[in-house]
């Protein structure tokens, strides 16, 4: 179970979603939003590493719009949403292995929606999404 070839599968599909940029990190700040990366991992341990088979690995990944210090912020958030969360949701799903890292994977839901995520100081509107991941 490769890891970091499973979040650069994640960012290099959301990429295929017009006007997002992404990235397989939680950056140090974000130059061109909206942008998209993973910002959490959790997993049973002892499941994940005793179990034969492929192991669910459950991820959490951000969509990050502009500065949180204004309303335009807030609009922007839901204008993408509104208009790409379905294209986020079938890029993702698209290659369903992510080219090879992992076995399947699902997005179950959005939600945090208008959170204010802080980034390098800077706090920014997002929404999060989160997927499980089947990896072996």
């Amino acid at each position: 179970m490769d890891l970091e070839a499973i979040q650069q599968g994640l960012a290099t599909a959301a990429k295929n979603v017009p006007g997002l940029n992404a990235v397989s990190w939680i950056p140090a700040v974000v130059n061109d939003p909206p942008a998209f990366f993973p910002i959490g991992l959790n997993f049973d341990a002892h499941v994940t590493f005793s179990a034969t088979g492929p192991k669910q690995l459950n991820y959490t990944c951000a969509v990050v719009c502009s500065a949180g210090d204004q309303d335009a912020g807030r609009i922007q958030l839901q204008k993408f949403l509104s208009s790409s969360a379905p294209a986020l949701i079938a890029a993702l799903e698209a290659d369903k292995t992510l080219g090879g890292a992992c076995s399947a994977l699902v997005v179950d839901q959005f939600h945090s929606i208008n959170d204010l995520l802080d980034i390098g100081g800077i706090q920014y509107f997002s929404a999060q999404l989160d997927l499980r991941v089947w990896a072996t």
